[in-house]
Formats: structure tokens, C-alpha cells, sequence
């Protein structure tokens, strides 16, 4: 998809504009105003990382005389100024993927298409070009992004579109998809080994919460699904766990309460389309009319 979008693939069918201009007669126009990021890094291991920035800037026939200020820039931005002169084959990874992504800001695009810019790195870096997307961001750049870390989607994104199997099946702002499951918080039980019964703690839940669904149990824990408009029993069943005389009567050891997640929408999505044999039509008809 991102290949349609970058203009390196020219789609079968469908229309793709930016900026008002439709991508298949204009572009050369629109390539000016798009950068883009791929999925794996495309760099040479004997060139330093502002030797490659000025490799692309040349590329992009940007003035020579605004090279420097350029590439300068753009350094600051991904925080490689102190390695500006180290060559590619010694850079970490995640230094790797901030170089590919300094690249894709040459020519000062309004467009930025990053294609999982976060994959396979450490979580220092990961954060680093967190910070770098909402800088972008706040400059009114329009960043499209693809990505696999759910959590990614939901801290960078304002809006979100989920595919799976090559089709659009759920768009929107994360706080609409995140309306569109039942449940609204996450409740977790941490058990007293086998001491614990299951059915013990889901009685003393449903004392609050009668409509808590037990969604898994494991040898140590038991998540439960709190539906939406139970708010009240949800609160008072917080405090009713805290008292150490609950905790000895259930067997448990303590517990946690979550918001409802992009990533559960998202596998609310997979379970919709694995009980109607890989369609989701229920699921989009229910988003389409929302």
C-alpha cells in the first residue's frame, strides 16, 4: 500500500490525490512534495551519515548553496549531530532507522510516508523517533505511517485505519474505534497459586459488576472484560479488592485495571473474522453506520 502512496507502484485501480492532485497525471509534482521512509534501510556502509543527507539533497536538486543549512537541520532533528561523521556500517540500529528517516525529510516534504519506522530497534530509539514523528507533526507535516505496535498507532496516530488480509476494516480517530467494543477496561486478578478458584473470584466480581465477562485464566491470573456503563459497581469493586480481608476470602494476591486498547479493537476485528469465516462485514457495517 505504501508503495501506491510513495508513487513507486501505480495502482490497477482507484484514485490517490495530494494536495489536490491526482498522483497518476502529476508525479512529478507530488514526488517533490513526498518523503519516504522504507521498511529496511538503503544505505552505504562507506558513506558517513551527512555524506548520505548530502547524496539525497543532491539528488533532490536542492540548491547547493542551501546544502549545508539543510543537512545541518536535518541532523538536529534526528539527534545525529555527534555522529554526523560516522560511517553507516558503525552506526546501531536504531541510529540506522533515524538516518533513513532524516532522509526522507530532504526537500522539506509536506507528505511523509514512514513504512514501520520503528521495527526491529530498541526502545531508547523507538521513543527517539517518537519524539522526532510528533516534532514533524506539530510543524503541520502530513505523516502516514504503517506499523505493527499497536501502541505505536494509538501515541502517534489521529487517526487510525486497521487491515488485515490487504483490506481497509476499521478507520478512525482511536477514540471511536476504541467505542466500538463493548468492554471499557481491562480487569486483572493476580491468584494465589492453585489456591485460587476461578469461580470463587467471577462470583465475587459479578457481586459488582454483573455483566464482567472472564475472558482468560492462566496458572496466575484471571482478566476479566468490564462492559461499558458499568462504571459505579467498576469503582466499587476497586475498593472492596484493596481490603486485605478480600484478598485472603478469594485467594489473590492483588490486581490491575486497564482502558480499553487500540490492540483490542483490533483483536476484536480478528475474532469477528475468524467466527465469519475470515469476513468482517458485520464489524464494518456497525463502524460504516457509527
Amino acid at each position: 500500500m505504501v508503495l501506491y502512496f510513495s508513487s513507486m507502484l501505480e495502482s490497477d485501480n482507484g484514485d490517490i490525490t495530494v494536495d489536490g492532485m491526482n498522483i497518476t497525471s502529476n508525479i512529478q509534482n507530488i514526488r517533490k512534495k513526498i518523503g519516504f521512509c522504507p521498511q529496511y534501510d538503503i544505505l552505504y556502509d562507506e558513506l558517513s551519515v551527512k555524506e548520505h543527507l548530502e547524496l539525497i539533497a543532491k539528488m533532490r536538486h536542492i540548491d547547493r548553496h542551501q546544502i549545508d543549512s539543510c543537512v545541518d537541520d536535518i541532523l538536529r532533528k534526528i539527534n545525529l549531530v555527534n555522529d554526523k561523521q560516522t560511517l553507516a556500517k558503525n552506526l546501531s540500529g536504531g541510529m540506522k532507522r533515524r538516518l533513513s528517516v532524516g532522509l526522507s525529510l530532504i526537500g522539506d516534504p509536506q507528505v511523509l510516508i514512514f513504512d514501520e519506522p520503528t521495527s526491529g530497534i530498541d526502545p531508547a530509539n523507538r521513543r527517539e523517533i517518537w519524539s522526532i514523528i510528533k516534532n514533524l507533526k506539530k510543524d503541520g507535516r502530513c505523516v502516514i505511517l504503517t506499523t505493527h505496535f499497536l501502541d505505536e498507532a494509538d501515541v502517534l496516530s489521529d487517526r487510525i485505519a486497521i487491515m488485515t488480509d490487504g483490506k481497509l476494516q476499521a478507520c478512525g480517530t482511536t477514540e471511536f474505534l476504541k467505542q466500538q467494543t463493548n468492554l471499557q477496561y481491562h480487569l486483572f486478578i493476580d491468584k494465589i497459586d492453585s489456591l485460587c478458584k476461578e469461580e470463587t473470584v467471577t462470583r465475587y466480581v459479578k457481586t459488582y459488576v454483573n455483566n464482567a465477562i472472564l475472558e482468560r485464566e492462566s496458572t496466575t491470573e484471571l482478566i476479566y472484560g468490564i462492559p461499558r456503563g458499568e462504571e459505579t459497581g467498576t469503582f466499587t469493586l476497586i475498593e472492596t479488592l484493596d481490603e486485605p480481608e478480600t484478598k485472603r476470602n478469594i485467594e489473590i494476591t492483588g490486581y490491575g485495571i486497564s482502558m480499553i486498547t487500540i490492540e483490542d479493537v483490533f483483536l476484536q476485528l480478528v475474532r469477528e473474522a475468524q467466527a465469519n469465516h475470515g469476513h468482517f462485514d458485520e464489524t464494518k457495517e456497525r463502524l460504516a453506520g457509527s
